[in-house]
C-alpha cells in the first residue's frame, strides 16, 4: 500500500536567551497599577493610560451579543520600557471590592483576540488593595525603549438575565506588574519582527510570529543538533502530565492547562523515512488516514524517540516494519532527545483538524483554508472511509 512520508522533528519548546545585566534587579523591580493620574510612572518603567477614567465600570448596561461587544469603544493603555535593559510584564484585570456581578457574566476582549469570560481566566496574580480578585490577561516583555499598546473591551455576556445581572455592577481596573528579567526565546523572536519584515510575518488570524522565505536566519542548537525555528505561537495550551485525577481531555484542557506562548522548532535534517500510519490498504485508496492521534509515527516519536530508545516503525509500503534506533549513541544520526532536551519540550494541546476529504484534498487547499481546517472539528477518523480522500 502507499504510505505518506513525513519529515520528522517538530516540537514546541521554551528556550531562554540570557542577557548580561550589570546591576541588581532589586533596584527597580516593582508593581505599578492604574491610578487617578493619567500617567503613572516610577523608576524607569512607564504606563500611560489613554482613556480619561481610571475605573472600568459596567453599570447601567445590559447583556449584548459578542458581535455587539466587539464594536464597543475600547479602553486603551500603553506600556513603555524606559529602562536600559529588557523587562517582562503582566497585564492583570482586577475586580474591585464591592462589585456584585459574577465574572461568569462578564466578557473580556484584549485587542482582537478571542473574547473570554472573566471567570475563565486563571487567578495567577495577587489582588492589590481595594480588589477582591485578579486575573492575568496576558504577559510579555519589552526591550529598552520598547512600547506596546493594548485595547480592552468589556461587556455583559448575552447569557445574563435579570436575576443574575439585573441591578448589579462589575467594577475593575488594569494593573501592570513589571520587573527586570531574562529574555525568553519567545520575547526575542517577537522583538525581531519590526526589523525583519522580509523574513518574518505575523499576519495569520492569531498574530503568531513566524519565519518566511527560503533562507531565513532561524537556526538554533537543540539536543546537540541544528534545528530551525518555525515561529512563536501564541495561545498554546501547556499541560501537566496526566494522572488518574487530572487526565487531560479535549473537554477539560482549558481548565487543566495554562495558556502560554511557545516556540515551535523543526529538525534541520530528516531523521529518516517512515510511514505515517498502518491502516488497511482499502481505506483512503491506500494512502492512510490523516489522523495524528492514531498514527503509527506519533507513537514512535512520543515513546521511542522522546525517551532515546529502540522502537518499531513502519517502513514505506505493505505495512512493513523496521527497527528505529533512537538511542543516545554519539555516532547515531537519528538519536532521540537527551535529558536536557526533554526538559525543554512542552506538553501542549495541538490543533490537528484536517480538511473535509469529501470536498477537498490537501493538494487543492490553500494556506488560509488549511489554517482554518486545523482548528476545525474535522478529523481523519470520522471523515476517512473506504472510497473517500482524507
Amino acid at each position: 500500500m502507499n504510505k505518506k512520508i513525513i519529515i520528522l522533528g517538530l516540537l514546541a519548546v521554551s528556550l531562554t536567551i540570557s542577557i548580561a545585566i550589570g546591576f541588581s534587579y532589586a533596584l527597580w523591580t516593582q508593581t505599578e497599577k492604574q491610578g487617578t493620574p493619567n500617567v503613572v510612572q516610577s523608576g524607569c518603567f512607564e504606563i500611560s493610560i489613554i482613556n480619561q477614567e481610571n475605573v472600568i465600570n459596567l453599570s447601567n448596561q445590559y447583556p449584548i451579543s459578542d458581535d455587539k461587544g466587539k464594536e464597543q469603544t475600547p479602553y486603551t493603555f500603553t506600556i513603555k520600557n524606559t529602562c536600559s535593559i529588557y523587562a517582562s510584564y503582566a497585564v492583570n484585570l482586577e475586580k474591585l471590592t464591592g462589585s456584585d456581578m459574577e465574572g461568569q457574566y462578564v466578557k473580556v476582549m484584549l485587542d482582537n483576540n478571542e473574547s473570554k469570560l472573566y471567570s475563565e481566566y486563571k487567578p495567577e496574580a495577587t489582588p492589590t488593595d481595594g480588589a477582591s480578585e485578579a486575573k492575568t490577561l496576558t504577559t510579555g516583555g519589552l526591550n529598552p525603549q520598547g512600547s506596546i499598546t493594548y485595547e480592552l473591551r468589556l461587556w455583559i455576556d448575552y447569557s445574563g438575565t435579570n436575576d443574575t445581572v439585573g441591578g448589579r455592577t462589575f467594577e475593575s481596573r488594569i494593573v501592570i506588574s513589571a520587573s527586570a528579567a531574562e529574555q525568553t526565546g519567545v520575547d526575542y523572536i517577537e522583538s525581531l519582527l519590526a526589523t525583519h519584515s522580509d523574513t518574518m510575518k505575523n499576519d495569520d488570524p492569531n498574530k503568531n510570529v513566524r519565519y518566511i522565505g527560503s533562507t531565513p536566519d532561524n537556526y538554533v542548537t537543540f539536543n546537540g543538533e541544528i534545528w530551525r525555528i518555525i515561529g512563536e505561537f501564541d495561545n498554546m495550551w501547556e499541560c501537566p502530565e496526566d494522572t488518574e485525577e487530572t487526565k487531560i481531555t479535549t473537554e477539560n484542557y482549558t481548565t487543566k492547562c495554562n495558556q502560554t506562548k511557545l516556540l515551535k522548532i523543526i529538525r534541520d535534517e530528516a531523521l529518516s523515512t517512515f510511514s505515517w500510519d498502518s491502516t488497511d490498504s482499502n481505506v483512503n485508496y491506500g494512502f492512510g488516514i490523516n489522523e495524528w492521534s492514531t498514527s503509527a509515527i506519533q507513537k514512535a516519536l512520543n515513546e521511542a524517540y522522546y525517551n532515546s530508545q529502540l522502537g518499531t516503525c513502519y517502513g514505506n509500503y505493505r505495512l512493513s516494519t523496521k527497527t528505529c534506533d533512537f538511542t543516545e549513541s554519539t555516532k547515531n544520526p537519528t538519536k532521540g532527545l537527551d535529558a536536557t532536551a526533554r526538559n525543554q519540550v512542552a506538553r501542549v494541546m495541538w490543533n490537528t483538524g484536517t480538511v473535509d476529504g469529501t470536498t477537498k484534498t490537501h493538494s487543492n487547499t490553500n494556506t488560509k483554508d488549511m489554517y482554518t481546517a486545523e482548528r476545525s472539528d474535522n478529523n481523519g477518523k470520522s471523515l476517512c472511509t473506504s472510497g473517500t480522500y482524507c
